[in-house]
This record gives structure tokens, C-alpha cells and sequence, in this order.
């Protein structure tokens, strides 16, 4: 019939010019009817392709029953405005920061999205991860099986099959939806395969472990310590090295025990620093890359670099210093304060300390970050400092600031603004990522006047800050609005 049905859309193509239609080839039945029930070429070839098409569709065989699928659950969540819909829609078009910013504020007051949102959101799921709780909150139940239908965005992990037979892709979703679930399973599940794993996808899965992370899966992480891959290794030692109490940590706590030293001499203390040289084969086994160091930095304080950064510091400096926070950075010798107090002030923040916060925010080495750990006035104080100075352009240290911000830092942040608009050499190209981070962090409540002084001070700006300007005050508006359809 393949045949017979190329031949006639050849002919369609090329026409006959008036001559019989050649029979040859087709059904005997379309042939007989053909010869005996038309002459004209043009409605003969018509009634060919339709004798073809009923015959071919005549043999199809029926498919087999589809199951029914289960019906959709009922909403319990109180859907969100009309208004506020609209308005959500408009940051997904404009701006994805506010967008994240409004997906929060809506989930955290446990309202879902009406049912002509899903598709949206299910496709904003799927390309920004980092949105993907606060999805699947506002999409309510009734979303969440219409995604589990599709498939998009999210995994089942009750589906073993994509953890037997799925992609890379699909593995690690299936193994990291399943360690939210239940962290110890997902650890035996790729214990199980281990061993009959690339190292390209041993290094993928194992990276899928570290949410839950703990104790449990110590002996696992130690073992791939061991792993010939070194991603394998690496992703290993860094789990190790956050996992409170573990072996690694220990072992890193003794290093630096071996190298920062201290004494009392008449109620002052001292501090010695004792540059690692060589280290053993265990230190490279635990993450320390013993190479070349990067040019410019020797290969001791490279070393020592590596070691604190791997050491859980606030404790193993208190310790075996025996001195509180303060004394310790007061004491660290000018040469090396900066390589301690940058894995110092990182974990500072992680931890949220606020008497290790009050200490390194003393020193003039202490980076941004830990303004994050620090109480206030004093990050108020800090900040101001901080922006008051000529070389803060790019709003690093606001990153590091928890919203709600307190007034006193919304004005130093507005005020760093104002000044540069009033820079005859400044640029707004320069100032886009310090004003992204007022775009979500400056309040924007009824009594709040940042959108009036932005909107002045965008009158006073040079051509070049327009651009900035708009989008800052767009941004601001619009989260204004969505913060009024709030319940």
C-alpha cells in the first residue's frame, strides 16, 4: 500500500494532463471501482486517496484499555486573590528575584495558586531549582497531582524503575528526592550500586547525599575517601569536613593543633603560627591537595589555607588556645591574621555566633560575611562603615544581610546610592548588582518612604542611571502591591 500511495502523490504532483488513471498497483477493489465508476483524472485520484485512507484506518487494531486515572484530590488551601494572581504573573514575566521573593511570601502564609497557574509554575520548577519548595507549596494538592501526572519538574521516588534504569539526570533526582524522605535509604540505595558505577556518575550520585547529612554516613564518605576518582574524593572530604564530630574533622583539629600554638606572658597572649611543610599521605587522603600551589602564594600558607578551611575553627581555636574570641583575634600575628580569620569569619556565619561575630568584626581583615552573625546596633554600625568607604561598589556585604533590614541600613544603603548618582564620574552599569539586592530587601510597607526617595533621586540621575533606576523602582512598586494583596 506504501507503494500504491507514493505512486498517487506522484501523480497529484506531476498531474495527467488529461490522461486515464493508470490501475496498476492499487487494491483490486479500488481498481474495479475506479474502471468502472469514473473517467476524470482529477476526481479519480481524489477518490483513490480517499478509498486508501478508509481502508487504511478499517485495520487499525483498537488499543489496549487505559486505566482510568485516579481522581484529583480536593483543595484544603484558600486560594490566593484574583488580584494577587495577576500580579504574580506580572513578576514572572519582569523579574525573577521578586518572583522567588512572592512565591515565598505566599507560601509562608499557606495560600495556593488557582488551577490556570499550574502550568507555569510547573515549568518554572523545572529551570529554577532553588524555587522548587515554595512550588510545590502554593500549587496546592490538586497541582501536585497534576504534576505527579505530567511528570515535570518533579520525580517520584517510589518509581524505582528511574533509579534502575533512568539517566543520570533522573537518578539524581530520584535518589535526592528519596534522601529528603528518608536520608538512611537513600545512602544503602547507592551503596547497593556502588561499586558497578562510573566515577563521573559515582561523583553526581554521591553529591545527591548532602542534604541530611550526618553520623550514619560516615563510614560510607571515609570509604570513598579511598575512591580512585579524585571528584569522588574531593566531594567525600568536603561532606566529611561539615559533618560535626566526624573522624576527618578530628584529624583536621589535630593539624591545626600541630600549627597554631599560644602562651600567656604576664596575662598577654601570644600566638605562633608554625607553617606546615610536608604533610603525609593521610592529608591528601583527607581533601589537602599537596601539589602546586596557585601562583603568587607559597606552598606553606597554601597548605595551612586548605587545613583551617577544613578544621572546625571556633571551637578548635578556643580549646586548645584557651582564650575567649576576643583574645584570639587580638592576638593572630599580622602576618597570617588574614588566611585565619577568612575561614573564621566563614564559619562565624554559618553558625550564626554572634560572641565570635563581635571579635573578628574588630580586625580590619574581616571580610563581609560575617555581618550576618553579628547582633545589632552593631551590624548596623558595621555596615554603615562598610558602605561609607570609597571602594564598596557591587553591594557585597549586603548580600550578607537577612531581610528584614532595620532601618538604619536601608538608609546607609540608599544614601551610597545617592552619592554616587551625584559622582560625575560614576556609572549605573557599575551599581546593577548592588540595586538588585534592594530590589528584594528594601521594606515596602505603607509607612516605608524608600520608593519616594528613589524616585527623586532618579530625577536628579545623569542618562546613564536610568536604566538601573527603572528596574529598581518597578521592582519596588511591584512588590508593594503583591505586599497590599497579602492576606
Amino acid at each position: 500500500m506504501t507503494a500504491a500511495w507514493d505512486q498517487l502523490v506522484s501523480l497529484s504532483v506531476t498531474g495527467l494532463a488529461g490522461k486515464p488513471i493508470p490501475l496498476d498497483g492499487y487494491h483490486p477493489l479500488i481498481s474495479h471501482h475506479l474502471g468502472q465508476q469514473h473517467t476524470d483524472s482529477i476526481d479519480g485520484t481524489y477518490e483513490i486517496a480517499a478509498l486508501m485512507t478508509v481502508a487504511g484506518r478499517a485495520g487499525v487494531q483498537p488499543a489496549p484499555a487505559v486505566d482510568p486515572l485516579p481522581p484529583a484530590p480536593t483543595d484544603e488551601l484558600p486560594e490566593v486573590s484574583p488580584a494577587l494572581t495577576e500580579l504574580l504573573c506580572s513578576a514572572m514575566e519582569s523579574n525573577q528575584r521578586v518572583t522567588s521573593w512572592a512565591l515565598r511570601e505566599i507560601a509562608t502564609r499557606e495560600r495556593r495558586v488557582p488551577i490556570q497557574l499550574i502550568p507555569r509554575l510547573l515549568q518554572l520548577a523545572g529551570t529554577h531549582k532553588q524555587d522548587h519548595a515554595e512550588i510545590t507549596a502554593i500549587l496546592g494538592r490538586r497541582g501536585q497531582w497534576v504534576a505527579g501526572v505530567a511528570g515535570v519538574g518533579y520525580v517520584d521516588d517510589s518509581d524505582d524503575s528511574l533509579w534502575t534504569h533512568g539517566s543520570l539526570s533522573q537518578r539524581e533526582g530520584w535518589l535526592s528526592a528519596l534522601r529528603r524522605r528518608d536520608p538512611e535509604s537513600a545512602r544503602r540505595a547507592l551503596e547497593a550500586v556502588w561499586a558497578k558505577e562510573k566515577a563521573a556518575d559515582r561523583e553526581s550520585l554521591l553529591a545527591a547525599l548532602e542534604p541530611g547529612l550526618s553520623l550514619a554516613d560516615e563510614a560510607f564518605l571515609e570509604q570513598a575517601l579511598d575512591d580512585r576518582a579524585k571528584g569522588v574524593r574531593s566531594v567525600a572530604a568536603q561532606f566529611l569536613a561539615k559533618l560535626p564530630g566526624s573522624a576527618l574533622q578530628q584529624r583536621m583539629t589535630e593539624r591545626t593543633r600541630s600549627i597554631i600554638s599560644a602562651r600567656k606572658r604576664l596575662g598577654r597572649l601570644t600566638i605562633h603560627i608554625a607553617l606546615p611543610d610536608e604533610l603525609d599521605e593521610q592529608a591528601a587522603r583527607d581533601g589537602i591537595d599537596t601539589g602546586q600551589a596557585p601562583s603568587g602564594t607559597g606552598r606553606s600558607v597554601w597548605l595551612l589555607r586548605q587545613i583551617l578551611s577544613k578544621t572546625p575553627l571556633l571551637p578548635a581555636l578556643t580549646e586548645s588556645l584557651r582564650a575567649s574570641p576576643r583574645d584570639i583575634v587580638r592576638a593572630l600575628p599580622e602576618e597570617f591574621a588574614a588566611d585565619i580569620i577568612e575561614p573564621l569569619a566563614h564559619q562565624t556565619a554559618r553558625a550564626n555566633d554572634a560572641t565570635w561575630a563581635l571579635a573578628l568584626v574588630r580586625h580590619d581583615a574581616c571580610p563581609d560575611v560575617v555581618v550576618s552573625a553579628l547582633p545589632d546596633p552593631q551590624r548596623s554600625e558595621f555596615v554603615e562603615r562598610r558602605l561609607a568607604q570609597a571602594n564598596v561598589q557591587h553591594g557585597e556585604i549586603l548580600t550578607s544581610i537577612a531581610a528584614p533590614w532595620p532601618p538604619r541600613i536601608c538608609a546607609a544603603a540608599v544614601k551610597r546610592l545617592s552619592n554616587e548618582v551625584n559622582t560625575p564620574t560614576a556609572t549605573g552599569w557599575r551599581w546593577s548588582e548592588y540595586t538588585r539586592e534592594l530590589e528584594i530587601n528594601l521594606p515596602v510597607g505603607q509607612h516605608d518612604p524608600w520608593i519616594k526617595q528613589l524616585v527623586d533621586l532618579q530625577a536628579e540621575a545623569a542618562e546613564t542611571w536610568s536604566v538601573i533606576f527603572t528596574r529598581l523602582i518597578d521592582a519596588l512598586t511591584l512588590r508593594s502591591a503583591i505586599t497590599k494583596e497579602l492576606p
